[in-house]
């Protein structure tokens, strides 16, 4: 009779045991999951950020400048530079193609026509 007694209260202690335990992971994942979706949010206000300083950028260019187009290709073409030299600085780059017509780009970002 002990011995049975001994077994059940064994058992039930193992059976708390497994539920804590179930009860943790949950909680883990759950939280987890909110840290996931807060990381999300904040990367998407960030990615709006970024667009309303570009919108900005080209506004106040725009302004100085009194000229619709050339604000955006000066943007566009300081963004190209950009990426070519990040490109470029790579440790995994060995050949670096650049495009047929980069005079004509260059020639855009300063405002001239070919």
């Amino acid at each position: 009779m002990q011995k049975a007694m001994e077994q059940q209260a064994t058992a039930e202690r193992l059976k708390r045991a497994m539920i804590l335990e179930a009860e943790g992971k949950k909680e883990a994942m759950i939280r987890e999951a909110e840290g996931k979706l807060e990381a999300a949010k904040k990367e998407a206000e960030a990615q709006i950020m970024l667009a309303e300083a570009s919108a900005k950028a080209i506004e106040d260019i725009a302004v100085a400048v009194g000229d619709k187009e050339l604000p955006a290709l000066f943007l566009l073409g300081d963004r190209y530079v950009n990426a070519i030299q990040k490109l470029s600085a790579s440790p995994n780059t060995k050949n670096f193609v650049l495009p047929a017509d980069i005079l004509g780009a260059v020639k855009g970002i300063a405002g001239r026509s070919m």
